[in-house]
C-alpha cells in the first residue's frame, strides 16, 4: 500500500504540565511554516481524513493520529487548555524533517499506527 504522509511526530507522545498532570484539551495548531495560515493535517496516512485545527488531546493529554503533507514545511505550537502558549516547532515536515515518521508497508502488523 502506498503512502501519501508523513506521520507526525514528536518526543512527548502526551502533554503533561510541569507537574506531571496531563494537559487535558491541550491544543496542538498546525500553520504553513512562517506563517500564522492555517495547514491541513489528517488522520490517516492516505490524507483522506481531515483533523480539526487545532487537534485537541484527550483527557489523558493524548493526540489523536496526525499525518502531514510531505511536500510541505509546517510550523506547529502547542497550547493548553485555555490557549496558553507552550512551545512552537518552525519548520516540521519538508524543511524539518526530524519530526516526521514515513509508514509504509513494513510497518503493517507490527504494532506501528
Amino acid at each position: 500500500m502506498a503512502y501519501s504522509g508523513a506521520r507526525f511526530v514528536w518526543p512527548n507522545s502526551f502533554s503533561v504540565d510541569a507537574t506531571g498532570v496531563p494537559r487535558a484539551g491541550a491544543q496542538l495548531f498546525f500553520y504553513q511554516s512562517g506563517t500564522t495560515t492555517a495547514q491541513a493535517t489528517y488522520a490517516d496516512a492516505g490524507l483522506t481524513v481531515a483533523n480539526a485545527n487545532p487537534v485537541v488531546a484527550d483527557v489523558c493529554g493524548q493526540f489523536g493520529n496526525i499525518f502531514l503533507s510531505g511536500a510541505t514545511a509546517y510550523a506547529v505550537v502547542l497550547c493548553d487548555g485555555t490557549g496558553e502558549q507552550i512551545w512552537t516547532m518552525d519548520p516540521v515536515g519538508a524543511a524539518g524533517s526530524c519530526l516526521l515518521y514515513t509508514s509504509d508497508a513494513a510497518d503493517e502488523g507490527l504494532g506501528v499506527d
